[in-house]
């Protein structure tokens, strides 16, 4: 589950929970939605670099670095469409802002498939060696029961 909808669970959860004389609480700022999407992305580095298998560790790494720096992006993006009513003129500006958000989130959509494809094949690997060990344990006591 990804901050903002975290965010909106908490916010959800505290109006149901909030007596009729207390107000609900007042959505986060677009900044502490931020900086709740940087804990987040930081959460999943020290995560990732934890993973035992160092080729994992560094790919989910980059992919937090990748994150964060598309996240630093779109916050930018946000900034400064709240500023006021978007305009062709405006957006026409942003154009350069937003394509390198576009980029960067297509980039990491592609390592992360990437990684995906890294853990299915491990797991594929240790299933059949596995698989193989039980094959030979059982070809050892067919031995064992003959002879």
């Amino acid at each position: 589950m990804d901050a903002e909808n975290q965010v909106e669970d908490i916010f959800a959860d505290a109006a149901v929970n909030t007596s009729a004389s207390e107000p609900p609480p007042e959505r986060p700022v677009l900044l502490d939605r931020q900086e709740l999407r940087r804990k987040r992305i930081d959460d999943y580095r020290d995560e990732g670099l934890a993973l035992p298998v160092a080729g994992e560790a560094c790919l989910t790494g980059v992919s937090a670095d990748l994150y964060d720096i598309t996240s630093g992006i779109g916050e930018a993006i946000k900034l400064s469409l709240a500023d006021g009513t978007p305009t062709v003129e405006t957006v026409g500006q942003l154009e350069p802002a937003l394509n390198s958000y576009l980029r960067g989130m297509r980039q990491l959509d592609r390592l992360l498939q990437f990684a995906a494809r890294v853990v299915a094949t491990r797991t594929h690997a240790d299933d059949t060696k596995l698989q193989l060990q039980e094959l030979a344990f059982l070809s050892e006591l067919n031995d064992a029961a003959a002879g």
